[in-house]
């Protein structure tokens, strides 16, 4: 259900209005921050699988026995 803005006074206007702002500040730092933990894993995790090969390959198995 959409507020009716239109009937709230100027008080009450001005604390939704500060009251908002706060929260998208808030949730705009907080964003930024997962953004950055993103990098950092996606970083991490370049750097521990750079220079390896996907899977082992045990060729025992694939000799006829």
């Amino acid at each position: 259900m959409t507020p009716t803005f239109a009937t709230w006074d100027r008080a009450t206007l001005d604390k939704f209005a500060l009251e908002a702002y706060l929260r998208l500040q808030q949730q705009q730092d907080q964003l930024e921050k997962l953004r950055g933990d993103l990098k950092d894993a996606i970083e991490a995790y370049r750097a521990l699988n750079k220079g390896s090969s996907p899977l082992p390959v045990n060729d025992e198995r694939l000799t006829p026995g």
